[in-house]
């Protein structure tokens, strides 16, 4: 599928500057239009995963010229998309993009090189870099911050990671990805949002914006490293339940690691799961001591200074730069189906023309601002009956006082838990478990303003190999038709499926047989192509999860080894007819 010179021309004129435009080029996710939406692309940082929709309340199955916005207001369409936005991937190194800047693309090549293909004098083993003495004053750190399993994760170091090779040993272990001793702990301690703006604390390692040392050598970086994770305290949100207010809470980095659950990520042992938050310390340590090493070596004068010119184009200011393009691209959308949020957008659209104007931005009563992975909905004013509504909102005079105002706002209903409760009853009988995270789904019921149709809309993002998928789609599908019956179903989802799955994945063609058995439907058709992608992106070796890399010269040949796949749908029930027009 190809993207339309209009969409092209549109994006290069935007606030992302020349950079994003080559981002665009290497990491595009495909649009879905429907009947009538501007066709621009937001390649923001990585991904633009858009897919969009238009659900015709009068139920008017033929195709027929684009009607005015007003026309399309009186007889109930919706435009509608749905975006996973990332919100978590704060690294400027995780994916190939295409760069005329040579010193980027030499290092880029000389550590995919030395990753693959190090030479035995390079492949030094872990004990050489990261030290004993350096396993020592982790597990008192660890001891002293409570952590469960110290002495088996000092066994595991001293019989085991001590021993590996860096590169083929460590770095290279697919085991490790899969159990994500490494990704995880970097998913919440990689950059912290600081409560009250868009600073952030970074640890300190290659693969984030940190800049408050220069990390040119592991003695360095680790006397950083270690204050960070256990001494540095951390102002945060606690929580943020869609009103645009937060409570502030005090934190040290290490507070945020969460225990990895082997119902989600199977490839971890039962007895890893119990020490998995110390056992993720001691992994992130290692990985970072080893890039460190390594970018000292290959890169030591220029890798920092790549780096930040990265950050400066790429990172910084992420959330504002989400809500332009929402603002600028997409501001007459009626239902905005967002996933990986973090947590504080909420509070950032709110704060702007996006939240203020154009869109209530509602989000889950339950959110994980640990993980920071939030699926949110927003609908645009004016399209939906509301009711008044008092904001409380923080001063920022230590975040004591409130202030409270009088507002407008979509009348909604959270229904998250009762599916949750639709998901636990079926998995219960089935005898299995389903990998959903807090934060993973948000569903809320709404009526139409002018034509009094009642809508229960869904935002999903499915685990990494798509395996909540179906069962998510079973228990939205069986609590509509039990408990909603006259509602129309919108749903935008990252499911996470594939055109070529392996055993262990969702594909897409078993997806589509299976919403279709359901009498659901999609803005891909009942029998979606499975080359029409909606994430087209490959991951560099400079990134937690290296059982997933592509080398450099797989990327320059077809992006092999990458991640093409059509992973984003909204979903509907046939009965609810559509227009659909594909570009």
């Amino acid at each position: 599928m190809t993207v339309s010179s209009k969409s092209f021309e549109a994006y290069k004129t935007s606030a992302m500057g020349p950079t994003l435009v080559r981002h665009y080029q290497s990491n595009k996710r495909v649009l879905i239009v429907v009947v009538v939406i501007v066709f621009g692309l937001a390649a923001l940082l990585s991904i633009a995963p858009f897919s969009t929709s238009n659900v015709d309340a009068a139920s008017d199955s033929s195709f027929e010229p684009v009607p005015s916005f007003e026309e399309e207001r009186a007889r109930g369409r919706l435009r509608s998309l749905t975006w996973n936005i990332a919100a978590i991937n704060n690294n400027p190194f995780e994916y190939w993009i295409t760069s005329d800047n040579p010193t980027y693309n030499t290092l880029m090549q000389s550590v995919s090189m030395r990753i693959m293909s190090p030479t035995s004098k390079e492949d030094a083993t872990v004990g050489s870099v990261f030290t004993d003495s350096m396993m020592q004053q982790l597990a008192d750190l660890m001891r002293n911050a409570g952590f469960e399993g110290v002495d088996e994760t000092i066994m595991r170091y001293h019989h085991d990671f001590s021993m590996r090779k860096i590169y083929s040993g460590f770095l290279a272990d697919p085991v490790l990805g899969k159990k994500r001793l490494i990704s995880m702990a970097d998913r919440t301690t990689n950059t912290i949002q600081v409560l009250g703006g868009d600073s952030a604390a970074y640890r300190p390692t290659v693969i984030n914006c940190y800049t408050d040392t220069d990390l040119g050598s592991l003695d360095s970086w680790w006397a950083r490293w270690k204050t960070f994770m256990f001494s540095t305290k951390i102002s945060v949100a606690s929580h943020d339940h869609g009103s645009g207010a937060a409570e502030s809470r005090t934190i040290t980095a290490y507070q945020l690691l969460d225990p990895i659950k082997k119902s989600k990520y199977p490839a971890i042992t039962a007895e890893e799961e119990k020490i998995s938050v110390a056992l993720q310390t001691l992994a992130t340590a290692i990985f970072d001591a080893i890039l460190v090493d390594m970018m000292n070596k290959v890169a030591p004068t220029s890798w920092q200074v790549v780096r930040s010119e990265m950050c400066n184009q790429l990172n910084r200011n992420k959330l504002t730069r989400t809500a332009e393009i929402l603002e600028n691209t997409y501001a007459h959308t009626d239902v905005v189906f967002l996933q990986e949020v973090a947590s504080s957008f909420s509070a950032k659209a709110k704060s702007r023309a996006l939240g203020r104007d154009l869109f209530d931005v509602l989000s889950p009563q339950r959110v994980d601002p640990n993980r920071d992975q939030n699926s949110f909905i927003l609908l645009r004013k004016g399209m939906f009956k509301t009711a008044a509504k008092r904001a409380d909102t923080l001063t920022q005079d230590k975040q004591k006082e409130s202030l409270s105002t009088i507002t407008e706002a979509a009348l909604t209903e959270e229904v998250t838990d009762s599916i949750l409760e639709t998901l636990k009853a079926a998995a219960a009988k089935a005898g299995t478990s389903v990998p959903v995270a807090t934060g993973d789904l948000f569903a809320i019921t709404a009526t139409h303003k002018f034509t009094s149709t009642q809508y229960l809309f869904v935002s999903f993002h499915g685990d990494t190999n798509g395996l909540a998928t179906i069962p998510i789609v079973n228990a939205v599908r069986d609590y509509a038709l039990q408990h909603l019956p006259h509602h129309k179903l919108l749903f935008g989802l990252d499911a996470n499926t594939y055109s070529s799955p392996a055993a262990d994945q969702q594909g897409v063609t078993e997806f589509a047989k299976h919403y279709a058995s359901l009498g659901i439907n999609s803005c891909w058709g009942i029998s979606p192509n499975p080359l029409n992608y909606t994430t087209y992106h490959a991951r560099t070796h400079l990134q937690t999860q290296l059982n997933k890399a592509v080398s450099y010269h797989q990327m320059k040949d077809g992006l092999k080894g990458g991640d093409k796949n059509p992973k984003d749908f909204i979903l509907f029930f046939e009965v609810s007819n559509i227009l659909c027009a594909m570009y």
